[in-house]
Order: structure tokens, then C-alpha cells, then sequence
């Protein structure tokens, strides 16, 4: 078989060995090193409330990022996106310069290295940026920034206005924080012998989130509250009786005068399942055993509304808004009928309107000559 046209690759084959029952393959460090460099100026993002198409975050990420040097976007199966840009300094300020929203979205940036775990399964654990207030000026350090930023997560890197020191009324740190531990607003710095806290002083610490994401305290995952929790949702089991969750429906023929008040709106847009309706019958799929004789939640919308106005129903006016919702929906469908019959009054008299005005200009066009003779019998 002929290799594909522009692929410069030159494959070759090595043996592999076996681990017990397994094939195993073991390239050289020196492979993953030089496939590192292709990589190395390249962020990893994901979003953890939606999912938005390919398409999409590469318009959005080209409009925002395509003048600070990025280059491509691309993408896997399980829903991570790789903004690769020209060198590192680009990728470092777009980083820097987050958090970035895509139509609303938080989207979690992480920078590339090798051995990434590129998996977007679990959200118990994601980064985000933390400006730490109070810092005393000796520990503004590697170690000491370490440190502090330790009691709120997992720091990663800080941006480089904290790291040269040009910026010094906050630190602004990019930490990992764990769904299953609790956000602080403040702790404590003790500055003295941490065997012995008392010996020395203590200062207050302030947190400020930029972004704050969406916590389950039953799952402990980011991304939803608990009261989305997927294992809070009720399942019901096939040996459960669908009857007692939910309400029966069932065709009735009932005397309009007698019929219940309620209107579904199945009932306003599906036949029946047999035979014809007479004038004076209406449908009803509501169970009016165990329902008041109003319903607000079951009340059509505008469309089924003008329907029931067409056949005379009108939704009993138990509430001024839906008096008021009455009133609003037979103007409307008046003034809708009263415009249809002006256009169709408009267009039948349009061939007799347009027929007199043609007689007209035929009738000025004969005469012209006669009164171009006279004027000359009169000279």
C-alpha cells in the first residue's frame, strides 16, 4: 500500500516485549524529549459546566488570543482543547491574564508539560488564580510564597508581576484547590517557631478568588451544586407502579358547560383517538379527581390561547393576571383578524383599482392630441 501523500514520516518497526500476559513497548527518554518540544509552548483547556462544539471555542479563541501569538487550536475525543502559541512568553500571558470566559464559561487552563494526565473525568480537583493580601515583605519569596499559599491549595506557579516583586499590595498565585476541602477567606501566618505558634506573632492572610466554581458537598466534584447532584436525582425502578408518580390521563367526553377548567394543552393539540367531537363537547386528559378546578401550571400558552378564543373558551379569570392575560390575547387575535381582513380586502380591490387607473391613462393619452389641435385653432 502506498503511504499518503505529504506525511514525511518514516515509520519503522521495533520489537515489542511482553509483561506477563501483555505486550508492552519501552521507547528511549530521549523519544519523549523531543516530542516535548513540539509541545512545550501549549495550553490545555477544558470546560467543566458545558460542553461547546470544536468549531466554536476555535472562533472565540482565535478572535481573543490570535493577536498575543497564538497559532492553532486543536482537540481530543474527550473534550480538552490545546491552544498552542509561538513561544512561551505568549502562552505565559495569556495564562496570566486569565480567568477567560467563553460565552459565559469559565474555560480551566492548564499549562502543558510531559506525563500530563490528559483526562477531564474527575473535577475534584481544578486551578484557579488567588490574590493573597497582608503578605509581610520577607516572605515574599519562593519558599515563603509556598507557604502561605499552601493553606488554600496546591500552588502551581504565581504571574510575573508577583514573581518580580513590581506589584507588591497582593500576591496573585495560581493554586489547585480539592472539592472536598472548604474555601477560606482569611488564615493566620504564624511568624515564629511553628513547634511553638505562641512564641511568636501572627498575621491574617486575606483570599480573594477571581473565579469561585460551582461545589458539590455530596459527590465533592466541581461543576454543579448539590442540588444537581446526579446521585440525589430519584430513579425510579421498573418493579415501581408509574401510577403513583405520575398523574392518569385519559380521553373524556364531557358537556362544555360541565367541563372542568383546567386545559392541558395535549388536549388543545392532539385529536382524538376515535370518532368526531360534537359543537358542544371539549376535551379534557386532566385528572379531575385529585386537581382543583384551576390549575395555573397546566395554562396553555399564547398560541393555544387564541385556539380556545376561536371556539369561544376563555381561561376563567381567577386571578387579575390572568384576567389581564385575557384580555391582552383577544386584542391580539382581534387585531390580528381585523389586519388579515384589510390585506385581503386590499388585494381583491387591487385589479379593479389598478384596471380604473389604466382607463384613466388610456383616456388623458387620446385626448392629448385633440387638445393639441385646438390650441392650435385658437393661435
Amino acid at each position: 500500500m502506498d503511504p499518503p501523500s505529504g506525511r514525511p514520516m518514516n515509520l519503522k518497526y521495533y520489537q515489542p516485549f511482553h509483561s506477563g500476559n501483555k505486550k508492552c513497548v519501552s521507547p528511549p527518554l530521549e523519544v519523549a524529549e523531543n516530542g516535548s518540544k513540539a509541545w512545550k509552548n501549549c495550553l490545555v483547556g477544558y470546560f467543566i459546566e458545558k460542553k461547546f462544539p470544536f468549531s466554536l471555542v476555535n472562533n472565540i479563541a482565535m478572535r481573543i488570543w490570535g493577536n498575543r501569538g497564538m497559532l492553532e487550536v486543536l482537540a481530543n475525543e474527550k473534550g480538552l482543547y490545546f491552544f498552542k502559541f509561538s513561544d512561551d512568553e505568549a502562552c505565559s500571558n495569556v495564562l496570566e491574564a486569565g480567568p477567560w470566559l467563553f460565552t459565559g464559561r469559565m474555560v480551566i487552563l492548564k499549562k502543558w508539560h510531559a506525563r500530563l494526565i490528559l483526562s477531564k473525568d474527575s473535577y475534584s480537583e481544578i486551578p484557579v488564580w488567588v490574590k493573597l493580601f497582608n503578605i509581610p515583605h520577607e516572605y515574599w519569596n519562593e519558599e515563603g510564597l509556598s507557604h502561605i499559599a499552601s493553606a488554600d491549595g496546591k500552588p502551581l506557579y504565581a504571574d510575573s508581576l508577583t514573581e518580580s516583586m513590581k506589584r507588591i499590595s497582593f500576591a496573585r498565585v495560581c493554586i489547585e484547590i480539592d472539592a472536598s476541602c472548604d474555601l477560606v477567606d482569611s488564615f493566620d501566618l504564624f511568624m515564629g517557631d511553628s513547634s511553638n505558634p505562641k512564641l511568636g506573632e501572627n498575621v491574617e492572610i486575606l483570599v480573594e478568588y477571581q473565579w469561585k466554581p460551582k461545589i458539590c458537598t455530596e459527590c465533592k466534584y466541581f461543576g454543579h451544586s448539590i442540588t444537581n447532584c446526579p446521585k440525589l436525582t430519584p430513579l425510579l425502578s421498573p418493579s415501581e407502579n408509574v401510577s403513583t408518580t405520575k398523574l392518569k390521563q385519559e380521553w373524556r367526553r364531557v358537556n362544555k358547560r360541565d367541563a372542568p377548567t383546567v386545559f392541558s394543552p395535549q388536549a388543545c393539540m392532539e385529536p382524538p383517538p376515535f370518532g368526531s367531537l360534537k359543537d358542544d363537547e371539549v376535551i379534557s386528559t386532566c385528572n379531575t379527581e385529585n386537581e382543583p378546578s384551576w390549575c395555573p401550571t397546566n395554562l396553555p400558552n399564547l398560541d393555544q390561547c387564541q385556539d380556545l378564543l376561536w371556539k369561544g373558551l376563555l381561561i376563567p379569570p381567577t386571578s387579575l393576571q390572568l384576567l389581564l392575560r385575557n384580555v391582552i390575547t383577544a386584542m391580539s387575535y382581534a387585531m390580528t383578524r381585523a389586519m388579515t381582513n384589510v390585506m385581503m380586502l386590499i388585494l381583491l380591490l387591487w385589479p379593479l383599482w389598478t384596471s380604473a387607473m389604466t382607463n384613466v391613462l388610456i383616456l388623458i393619452l387620446l385626448l392629448r392630441p385633440l387638445r393639441t389641435t385646438f390650441y392650435c385653432t385658437q393661435k
